[in-house]
């Protein structure tokens, strides 16, 4: 029958993790045991073996685009990073975008390609574009994530984009969709603990 088996074991800590076109697994890696070193790593389809990609950066989540390209989110610095899946040991990928309040979550919308990006610290969800080189070309806070009452940040952390442009963004309030820039709804937190991801 279908039976679930752990894929990896003993592996890096793991804030954000997105399957490249090449079916490795890409991660924002928060450290391995004593070592507390912060990098986004490959991890191997087949054999698990962890190569690390960058390194000297502060990663929280990340999502990898069809085109080969890593786009990670820097919390405290407020940015969004680039870099290309096939780098090796980079050093401080560059940031393509800023002035966003504590930068969390991170995905592509699969219709529009749009990449969107949740605020932890404030309450947008900012949607960016690409030109026809692939390069960020805009940005804009697309949507308002509510908050509880009393406080100022909405807690946006987990996101993903369904094939229709629903986004899904984990919050302190829970699951709140949003399409086209409008709130839809939310769907209430499971358990009393912080919602965090979403797949």
């Amino acid at each position: 029958g279908d039976k679930v088996e752990a894929w990896l074991t003993d592996g890096p800590r793991i804030s954000g993790l997105a399957f490249g076109p090449d079916g490795h697994a890409y991660a924002a890696v928060q450290g391995q045991g004593d070592d507390k070193t912060k990098k986004i790593v490959r991890i191997d389809k087949d054999s698990q073996e962890i190569i690390t990609i960058a390194t000297r950066v502060n990663p929280n989540d990340l999502v990898v685009s069809s085109n080969g390209m890593l786009y990670f989110t820097d919390t405290g610095a407020g940015t969004v990073n680039a870099m290309p899946i096939t780098a090796r040991g980079m050093s401080r990928p560059s940031p393509i975008a800023g002035g966003i309040n504590k930068p969390n979550g991170i995905a592509l919308d699969p219709k529009s390609g749009a990449l969107f990006v949740s605020e932890y610290g404030g309450t947008h969800l900012w949607q960016f574009t690409f030109d026809a080189h692939g390069l960020l070309s805009g940005g804009e806070r697309r949507a308002v994530l509510t908050t509880p009452e009393g406080k100022p940040d909405s807690g946006g952390d987990g996101m993903v984009v369904d094939a229709e442009g629903h986004a899904y963004v984990t919050s302190h309030q829970g699951i709140q969709v949003f399409k086209n820039g409008v709130l839809l709804g939310r769907y209430p937190r499971p358990q009393d603990k912080a919602t965090v991801s979403a797949i």
